[in-house]
């Protein structure tokens, strides 16, 4: 769903999502059901598929640069945790770390996409370059 009057009225989009990552400017949104990534760069009126991940996991966080250029997923994998960013709206797919078996809480980008920080439960705060 979509509104852009804080909440007042809301309207129906193209896909569902268990992870969702959106620009700063809102117009760039990009959603996960765990298997397959989408794109829209119009709030969701359109909703395109992007690349997959080249491996399959229940993906713990999702997020995306302010620009909306750069995404980046944590997926749960075998019991670790596996960090997959694209630099090119999600054509391609490169893993940046094992992260082993923590609990991630949360993942997100600078506004400018040029750190990622890792929130796991009870351990310190990770940040990727």
């Amino acid at each position: 769903y979509h509104t852009n009057n804080t909440g007042q009225n809301w309207a129906a989009r193209n896909a569902g999502a268990f992870k969702l990552a959106v620009s700063n400017d809102g117009a760039t949104v990009y959603a996960t059901n765990d298997y397959t990534f989408t794109r829209s760069t119009d709030y969701g009126n359109t909703i395109t598929a992007v690349a997959g991940l080249p491996a399959a996991g229940a993906v713990r966080f999702l997020s995306m640069s302010g620009d909306g250029t750069k995404v980046a997923a944590g997926l749960s994998i075998g019991g670790n945790i596996v960090v997959w960013a694209s630099g090119n709206s999600g054509q391609n797919w490169t893993e940046q770390t094992n992260l082993g078996a923590l609990s991630i809480l949360s993942g997100q980008y600078s506004r400018n996409g040029q750190n990622l920080y890792i929130g796991p439960n009870n351990q310190l705060l990770r940040i990727g370059r």
